[in-house]
């Protein structure tokens, strides 16, 4: 009896292994699928993965939407369940406005009927879940917006504003070099003219005796 139960037991054991390793191969493969980064240049959709069904446990995906230049991206979430635990989100979705380092616009677990533009041609996005409970998740839209002001515009604004800074700072530096110059000359003059008066320095006008002595002076 024992050895009659000892191989089917080991079949169950190896098939319960590989069914662990198929699910969390499956689940690897399905969080290294998600994200990404998404050139909108039509309006589109954006889901979490499995959407309409439950997203997978310890999902972790970054989209970053792209538009035209000159564009911003409008995105419209229809719908979005996550998981909070005691006030705080575990599954949520986190949105910047261009870069993971950019402002927040929003940070929810749990939001419908939310629109998010971008200042830039670039929305950043953020989808995180545990391993605990997994909901729907994400069912969204994009769409892209004219603006006119394009990167490039606003890298020749900001070349031709450094580039009229520094010729106004040459412009003031030789304007404060010339006038300092010409004051010094007609300083110069000035001391030059007070100082050779016939060869000798001039004196101011000096009191009776003093003046006698002086000529007397230089009489001897």
């Amino acid at each position: 009896m024992i050895c009659t139960y000892r191989p089917a037991l080991l079949v169950l054991i190896i098939i319960v292994c590989l069914t662990t390793l198929m699910s969390r191969a499956s689940a690897a493969n399905m969080r290294s699928e998600c994200g990404g980064k998404i050139r909108v240049y039509s309006p589109g959709n954006l889901t979490t993965p499995g959407y309409p069904g439950n997203y997978p446990k310890d999902s972790f995906c970054i989209w970053l939407l792209e538009a035209k230049d000159g564009y911003i991206v409008q995105l419209t979430i229809h719908q979005f369940n996550g998981h909070s635990l005691n006030n705080s989100c575990r599954d949520f979705i986190q949105i910047r406005d261009g870069s993971s380092v950019s402002q927040e616009l929003l940070y929810s677990c749990n939001t419908t009927n939310k629109v998010v533009n971008s200042t830039s041609r670039r929305l950043w996005i953020k989808f995180k879940s545990d391993s605990l409970i997994n909901n729907k998740g994400l069912a969204s839209s994009w769409d892209t917006h004219y603006t006119g002001v394009s990167s490039e515009n606003i890298s020749s604004l900001i070349g031709f504003g450094a580039q009229m800074a520094i010729g106004i700072s040459i412009g003031v530096a030789l304007f404060a070099i010339l006038f300092c110059g010409t004051l010094f000359v007609e300083w110069r003059n000035k001391w030059t003219k007070n100082i050779t008066s016939n060869g000798r320095p001039h004196k101011p006008h000096l009191k009776s005796k003093e003046a006698d002595a002086e000529v007397t002076e230089r009489l001897v």
